[in-house]
């Protein structure tokens, strides 16, 4: 090893520290993994938290048109208002179905690919104003406030 060669003027360089070692590599390797195994379920979560918000705002729609139907007519018109924004996640649909003069409607968001761990399940909301889910019902809340 040349150190501080007045020649030269190059550097101090010892060859067995160039480099990184087996044990540090697996460290590091250990850490990514434990951030990946939190990261993960939480990032699912929150799309899943994101999918139902969607749903929830379609389920809003289509009662506030159901709403406006009824103001002109004095009917709701489940045959309207479900073609609005089609959704990857959630298929919409409304009870009765197909009457075009029905004092009551339900719009339900059913979700397609139903998640193990979703405790919502299928939303609807009727036109009182009435938000159920078919999931645990201490979450109804949590489910149509996008919790």
């Amino acid at each position: 090893m040349i150190c501080n060669d007045p020649v030269s003027a190059r550097p101090c360089f010892n060859v067995r520290f160039a480099g990184y070692s087996l044990l540090e590599i697996l460290i590091v390797v250990a850490l990514i993994g434990i951030i990946l195994a939190y990261a993960i379920p939480s990032y699912q979560q929150y799309l899943q938290r994101v999918h139902r918000a969607d749903a929830v705002r379609t389920l809003l729609s289509i009662a506030g048109c159901q709403e406006r139907i009824r103001a002109k007519s004095g009917f709701y018109d489940t045959t309207r208002c479900l073609g609005e924004e089609p959704q990857a996640r959630y298929a919409f649909s409304m009870e009765p179905e197909d009457k075009p003069s029905s004092l009551t409607f339900r719009a339900i968001a059913r979700p397609i690919r139903a998640s193990a761990n979703d405790p919502c399940g299928t939303l609807s909301i009727t036109q009182t104003g009435s938000r159920s889910i078919s999931g645990d019902l201490q979450y109804r809340m949590d489910c149509w406030t996008g919790r």
